[in-house]
């Protein structure tokens, strides 16, 4: 079965692993701003960043997708993917693209991510640091947890995504 790999980025982390999972698995790479016309015949690799609980793109491409056809869905994200409330956030994004398309949904690899500021435009980087400070004067409410992944935040580890490649090629 022919792959695709498509990817929907900010500050270019998914592109770069949307990159590593295409060149491995042998795929064409596409922005979910440019996707060819795609079958049912083809498994789709889906690479998104997740931002304010959305994961970018993936309403859009559920459009484009043909019926039936499989989705592996890559998700890169500040917050800790084992977070409860992470998990319920990207659950409801995953059910409302399934509501924009039939699509199926395949295996589900949540990344952690990391935040270059540097990236980010002007407007941006403002609502993060504003989040932030907010968060810091109440750390136990829902902005605490931004803090906490911000003052936390690593380098992007490829090892993830090696463990990502092990599985998909299972």
């Amino acid at each position: 079965m022919e792959k695709v790999v498509i990817y929907a980025t900010k500050t270019g982390t998914s592109a770069a692993v949307a990159e590593k999972i295409a060149q491995e698995q042998k795929a064409e790479r596409y922005s979910y701003k440019e996707i060819p016309s795609l079958t049912k015949e083809q498994a789709v690799i889906y690479v998104g960043s997740i931002y304010a609980g959305q994961i970018l793109g993936l309403e859009k491409v559920a459009k484009r997708l043909a019926a039936a056809s499989e989705v592996t869905l890559v998700t890169v994200g500040l917050m800790s993917p084992e977070r409860a409330e992470t998990q319920k956030l990207r659950a409801a994004a995953i059910k409302k693209a399934q509501s924009k398309g039939d699509f199926l949904l395949g295996a589900h690899f949540p990344l952690q991510g990391s935040l270059d500021l540097a990236k980010l435009s002007f407007p941006q980087r403002t609502l993060i640091k504003a989040m932030y400070k907010q968060g810091k004067k109440n750390p136990t409410g829902e902005l605490g947890a931004i803090v906490t992944a911000l003052e936390n935040s690593q380098p992007f580890e490829w090892a993830q995504v090696a463990e990502v490649l092990e599985k998909l090629s299972v």
